[in-house]
């Protein structure tokens, strides 16, 4: 299923507030570490190192020198992966280039994808205008993939807007057994979000971006300085990876 991973960089041996030091440790299960800002190399280093461990290295090269400013006193570095095996893996011999063209547009595209004949849970929501199919994995999870497709009149916000919560009941009930050979690529995505102007300017939480408004140490003023937000899926044979 998917795993958490949190860890604090301190710089130097900086003493943390109590009660910041209790929520890290009970409420967010962070490990505090300790380092020398003035190398900045080795933070970096030390920080894309644990990201990529804990993302199943799907997310790389996260930091850079530039973003360890002479000021900065902290970083919290949050992680999370996923990478349970499919209930029935598709057969490597079948994973070729195939042809294949997009809605209307008379356009031939060509990828990798693989191949599996089998009963599937397969859903057709009219009101929707979305199809959906679904690939349970292993029993010791209880996660499936939803490979969701609009329809070929309908534009690609109709997946956005079928992605609601509300919507998820709805999916469930048109699901049915169908016996279908199916032919699914092989594909990565990753995605990038600085969540800064979000977070301050968007949702308007911009005093956690003041001075005196955080309070990490017991002889420091704090506020947050960045937030960045990265995110990756790669869907293959065996499994769907996510971090």
């Amino acid at each position: 299923g998917f795993r958490m991973k949190n860890r604090i960089v301190v710089n130097g041996f900086r003493e943390v507030d109590s009660r910041m030091r209790d929520i890290m440790h009970e409420d967010l299960d962070t490990v505090l570490m300790y380092f020398d800002f003035a190398q900045r190399e080795g933070v970096v280093r030390r920080a894309n190192h644990f990201l990529s461990m804990r993302t199943n290295g799907l997310i790389r090269d996260t930091l850079f020198l530039g973003d360890v400013p002479k000021h900065l006193q902290l970083i919290q570095l949050s992680a999370g992966s996923f990478r349970p095996p499919f209930a029935s893996s598709f057969d490597a011999r079948d994973t070729i280039a195939r042809d294949f063209r997009t809605g209307w547009i008379d356009k031939l595209y060509q990828t990798t994808t693989m191949f599996k004949e089998g009963d599937f849970r397969f859903a057709r929501i009219p009101e929707l205008e979305i199809e959906v199919l679904e690939l349970p994995f292993h029993s010791r999870s209880d996660s499936v993939l939803w490979i969701m497709l609009p329809d070929r009149d309908a534009e690609l916000d109709r997946i956005v807007k079928a992605l609601e919560p509300e919507h998820f009941d709805a999916i469930q009930a048109h699901f049915s057994m169908k016996r279908a050979g199916i032919v699914v690529p092989v594909f990565s995505i990753k995605t990038e979000f600085n969540a800064t102007d979000f977070l301050r300017d968007t949702i308007g939480l911009d005093a956690l971006f003041r001075l005196r408004e955080l309070r990490f140490f017991d002889d420091h003023d704090s506020a947050l300085d960045g937030v960045l937000h990265r995110a990756a899926i790669s869907v293959h044979e065996r499994s769907a990876e996510a971090g």
